[in-house]
């Protein structure tokens, strides 16, 4: 295939998978995982994303700065961050239909907070604050989620 029919065959699959979680599920699911190289592979994470990805390992996928972005654990489990300018996370989703948003004045403090689920939200940072170093001693050792 010419390089402008691949990158026309690139854009259509851009344009599929767009919304379409668990990302790497679908693609593989769809057969489309396994006929990408490396290169059109980040290509198309980095588009989906509409910023350049600089990692993507064990279904995890990081942006220039090092932030996890998504993340995908078997199960068809899935959360998406967004971050503004100042590396604070100002969105959340996942794949149980919770959101969160949020809002941060010029010094990095919170001023506007809102879940789709507040009660859910409390329970799960209180599970992850609890178990944090647990967290990121399995990332360290990578142990598959």
């Amino acid at each position: 295939m010419n390089k402008i029919k691949r990158k026309i065959h690139l854009d259509k699959i851009i344009k599929l998978m767009k919304k379409d979680y668990p990302l790497f599920y679908k693609l593989k699911d769809y057969g489309i995982y396994y006929h990408l190289t490396k290169k059109e592979l980040k290509y198309v994470l980095s588009e989906i994303f509409g910023q350049p990805v600089k990692k993507y390992r064990n279904q995890i996928i990081n942006e220039n700065n090092g932030r996890e972005i998504y993340g995908e654990y078997s199960g068809g489990i899935w959360y998406k961050r967004e971050y503004d300018e100042y590396g604070n996370q100002i969105y959340f989703e996942g794949s149980s239909d919770t959101w969160s948003k949020w809002e941060y004045d010029k010094d990095g403090n919170i001023i506007y907070e809102d879940h789709s689920d507040p009660i859910r939200y409390k329970f799960v940072n209180d599970f992850l604050e609890k178990n944090k170093d647990l967290i990121e001693n399995n990332k360290k050792k990578n142990i598959p989620r």
